[in-house]
């Protein structure tokens, strides 16, 4: 399931990291876990307008908002290949 590496990344959480940043994702985390079974409807495109949606946009909204989304995303294809080539870097 693509949230599980928000659970992974909550039971490493870097110590350098804000307090109410480690808050948001566990809300964010604890809202994927309570999506209805109902919500998933992996053949429907739309399926994330669903109402049983709503509380996890909400949270992932915020948690967003404690990243400085709206800074960040500016660099956001810069970091993804930074990392892709740190990722590769140390495969190889």
């Amino acid at each position: 399931m693509m949230m599980l590496p928000i659970a992974s990344f909550l039971e490493e959480f870097p110590p350098d990291l804000s307090p109410s940043l480690r808050e948001a994702l566990a809300a964010v985390w604890l809202a994927c876990n309570e999506l209805p079974e109902e919500s998933f409807r992996c053949d429907d495109f739309q399926m994330f307008h669903l109402e049983g949606w709503d509380d996890l946009r909400s949270v992932a909204s915020k948690a967003l908002h404690e990243l400085d989304w709206e800074n960040l995303q500016l660099h956001v294809d810069e970091v993804i290949s930074e990392l892709r080539q740190k990722l590769f870097n140390k495969q190889g």
